[in-house]
């Protein structure tokens, strides 16, 4: 059985579906994440509907959310039930945390981030990264040949 080369895997954490960020975000996107169904967007008094649809254009198509573990290829050997169970192992000694937020820009895009650090969510962060890597397969020459096309440095 061959792998689809095209099927990626990622990691991300969203708000619960009864949170005010969840009910914030519905009304702002225009788009339940939760149930993929299109509800009413709330245009700010200081945007044509226009605007707005322009400004929510790629970010509705995905909620709010925090990545986690940036989309990737499973590496060989690897099924995807293996990825599952350690996402639920990581995700099972996690706590809840509540951050204060804020607006800031993050290149091209507005982001919700901490306002201040924490350890706990540091910890839930680096064992994203470092613990689900052993699931990810290296970036194919395709993939390198994108990522150096958008003006990064050979260190990035």
């Amino acid at each position: 059985m061959s792998k689809n080369t095209f099927e990626r895997y990622a990691v991300y954490a969203a708000p619960r579906a009864d949170t005010r960020l969840a009910a914030f975000a519905r009304g702002w996107l225009g788009y339940d994440a939760e149930t993929g169904q299109v509800c009413k967007a709330h245009v700010p008094p200081d945007l044509t509907r226009e605007e707005h649809t322009e400004i929510i254009r790629s970010p509705s198509r995905y909620g709010f959310h925090a990545t986690l573990k940036a989309p990737f290829r499973l590496a060989d050997g690897v099924d995807s039930n293996e990825l599952r169970e350690a996402v639920r192992d990581i995700a099972a000694q996690a706590v809840a945390l509540e951050v204060d937020v804020q607006l800031s820009a993050l290149g091209p895009f507005l982001a919700l981030v901490p306002e201040t650090s924490d350890g706990r969510l540091s910890e839930l962060a680096w064992r994203c990264v470092y613990e689900l890597d052993q699931f990810r397969a290296p970036l194919s020459q395709a993939e390198i040949e994108r990522r150096e096309s958008t003006g990064l440095s050979g260190v990035q």
